[in-house]
Order: structure tokens, then C-alpha cells, then sequence
């Protein structure tokens, strides 16, 4: 798999000259911005990636995924290569467990607004060839929750009911080659590659969604090995996945208009396109300020259906008169009235504009 996608980038030195005479301009004007200034634009200059490298990031790769289900009811896992670490943590265990299952939780105190509150967990730790070992809980490294500082940059951008403007293809290509844009991306992006969406995360794991959600963690707690590997299954997809025909066309587009793509999704996709994308760091978002987006006109939003990390919501705030994109097959919660939307599939659409505004712009 790595062999291909290593032929798949060199074959980058043979693309089409529209683009060849583009890439090489986007390279000197990112080289040429000034080393001592690293956040004065911060969300330009895409940082370009090669094999190497690639192969060198993915030996470190690790996930880090956490669901909520109560004030103190939490599921968490950790992925490394050939290494999985998950836990289960209840305030209460369910009466629905059996004995034998409320038998497996060990007991331990956690400080809750200066009082000590009971918690129960269960741990799994496995690696490849190596005894598994239960029962030994690890210090979160961070606040698990997914509405804390730590992960949240703003209120979450959401309307119930909402009719965004449909915008066709020439309008789309008008705005990428005139504009001041940023390309972010969500999961459906890359299931086209087989990287599982949450949902079919969800079914992976037989997680059920909402109340059912800590019921459903039984299957984890019944035969942790096996579920253990199914989460192993998941790492890999994210990691070892080709990038998609859309992939490759966007890191073409980003390097043409000297922009970072910002990324929501886990998996090492854009990676293997040869772009290194920005994925959220709440805290260090909120340091950079909100001043940095309000030259960006429009945030084009790719297989994108929810404001998860609120970055949507914090851009709007910064820069009311910016506009929001979505290229989706559905109608996304994070877009008004004045928002933009083209229901399409991203792997043919994301293409077709790349070769268009590349051929455009050497054509004038």
C-alpha cells in the first residue's frame, strides 16, 4: 500500500502543466514569507509533506477519541500502532448491567467541586503479542469532555431550520479564483476511501446513539480483546487509507491559492496528497485571535455536516461579513439564510473545479 501511494505522489512531477506552472509560484511566494513571522497569516502557506516524512509520522500516529454521555460518564480510546488503550468510566453503573458485568468496574475517588465522588471504570490495555492488562486506569493527559475550552473554540454554529442559497459550479469557481477562501474539511471526504464515518464507527463497535449509547458499551466490556481489535480496525483505515481522487485535486487547489486546509477528520489522507493539514487546537486557535480570519471571504466547507469544534461559529463571530460554503449531499446544521450550499459528490465535483480554476488562471 505505502509502495503505491509513494508512486502516487512522484507521480506528482507529471501533472498537467496548468497545474505545474501554478505549483511552482505558490512555492516561491510560500518560501518567500518571512521565517519570523509565523502567525502573520496563519492560515496560509500550506505546509507541503513528502513520502518520507509521511512514513515517519505514521509510525507516532496515534488517535485520541472520547464520547460524553453524562456529567461523569465517559468512553475513551487510544490508538498507536499495533496498541489500543480504552475505558469506560460511570458515575453510576447501570442497573441494567448483569453482576457479572458491574463485577468487572473497579471503584476509585475523583474530586468534584471540592467533594469526593465515587467513579467506576474499567480498562483495557492490548498490544500486539503481549499479555493484555485490565484494571489500570491512566491519568488523562486532558479534560475528556467534548463542550470543554480545551476542545471547544466558540459556541457551535447550529440552525434548526434554515434555507441556504444554492450556488452552482461557475459560481464556485468564480469565488475560489477570486476570492480570499479556506478549505475546511469533515468526514465525508474520505469515505470514499473506506475510512468509516462516525456512523459507521458507531456500527463498527455496536454503539447505539443517545440513551443506549452506555447500554450499548456492554459489547466492550463482554469481550474486550475483540473489541479492542475492532478499534485497531479503525486506526488503520484512518492510516493506511489511500487518498481519494478529491484529495488530490484539493492539495492542488491549496497550493494555487496558498492556503491551509483545515481538517476535522483523524485519518492521514491529505497527508498522503502531499498537503500537511491544520487540525484544531482549541487553545491555540484562541491565542492566534480572531482578527486572523477576517480577510478570509468564504470557508468552504467539504463533506462537512456539523460545527463539532464550533470553528465556524467563532469565524462568523470574528467576521460577520464572511460567508459560509458546503459542498455536501445534505443540508448541514451550521448554515443560515446568507450561507451558500451545492449538493454534489465530492469526488466529482472537488476534481472538476480543481482542473477548471487551474486551467482559468493560466488561461488569462
Amino acid at each position: 500500500m505505502r509502495n503505491l501511494l509513494h508512486k502516487k505522489m512522484r507521480d506528482l512531477s507529471n501533472m498537467d502543466k496548468y497545474f505545474l506552472h501554478w505549483f511552482f509560484i505558490a512555492l516561491i511566494l510560500i518560501s518567500s514569507c518571512s521565517a519570523s513571522e509565523p502567525k502573520a497569516d496563519f492560515f496560509s502557506r500550506p505546509e507541503i509533506i513528502s513520502s518520507s516524512a509521511i512514513d515517519s509520522l505514521l509510525d507516532s500516529k496515534s488517535l485520541d477519541m472520547c464520547w460524553q454521555f453524562g456529567e461523569f460518564d465517559f468512553f475513551h480510546f487510544i490508538t498507536k500502532k499495533n496498541e489500543v488503550y480504552f475505558e469506560i468510566l460511570f458515575e453510576k453503573i447501570p442497573s441494567s448491567y448483569n453482576e457479572s458485568i458491574k463485577n468487572v468496574f473497579i471503584e476509585k475517588g475523583i474530586c468534584s467541586a471540592n467533594n469526593e465522588k465515587k467513579q467506576y471504570i474499567f480498562s483495557y490495555e492490548w498490544k500486539k503479542d503481549e499479555l493484555p492488562i485490565i484494571n489500570l486506569p491512566r491519568k488523562p493527559e486532558n479534560d475528556r469532555g467534548s463542550n470543554t475550552a480545551a476542545y471547544l473554540v466558540d459556541k457551535r454554529r447550529i440552525f434548526e431550520h434554515s434555507a441556504p442559497q444554492v450556488m452552482s459550479e461557475d459560481e464556485l469557481i468564480s469565488i475560489i479564483s477570486n476570492k480570499k477562501i479556506l478549505f475546511y474539511t469533515g468526514a465525508g471526504l474520505s469515505v470514499a476511501s473506506d475510512v468509516p464515518s462516525m456512523t459507521q464507527l458507531y456500527d463498527l463497535l455496536g454503539l447505539k446513539v443517545g440513551d443506549e449509547f452506555g447500554f450499548s458499551l456492554q459489547n466492550a466490556l463482554r469481550d474486550p480483546s475483540k473489541f479492542s481489535k475492532k478499534i485497531i480496525t479503525f486506526h488503520d483505515a484512518c492510516f493506511f487509507s489511500p487518498p481519494t481522487e478529491a484529495h488530490w485535486a484539493l492539495a492542488k487547489l491549496a497550493i494555487f491559492k496558498n492556503t491551509k486546509i483545515v481538517t476535522e477528520n483523524l485519518d492521514c489522507l491529505h497527508e498522503y496528497s502531499g498537503i500537511l493539514p491544520y487540525r484544531i487546537n482549541a487553545e491555540e486557535i484562541r491565542g492566534i485571535g480572531g482578527s486572523q480570519l477576517s480577510n478570509i471571504d468564504y470557508v468552504i466547507c467539504i463533506g462537512m455536516s456539523y460545527d463539532d469544534r464550533g470553528f465556524l461559529g467563532w469565524y462568523k463571530n470574528n467576521n460577520p461579513s464572511g460567508k459560509i460554503i458546503s459542498i455536501d449531499l445534505g443540508n448541514p446544521s451550521y448554515l443560515g439564510d446568507d450561507d451558500f450550499i451545492i449538493q454534489a459528490d465530492l469526488q466529482d465535483l472537488i476534481p472538476s473545479l480543481s482542473s477548471r480554476v487551474l486551467r482559468g488562471a493560466v488561461l488569462q
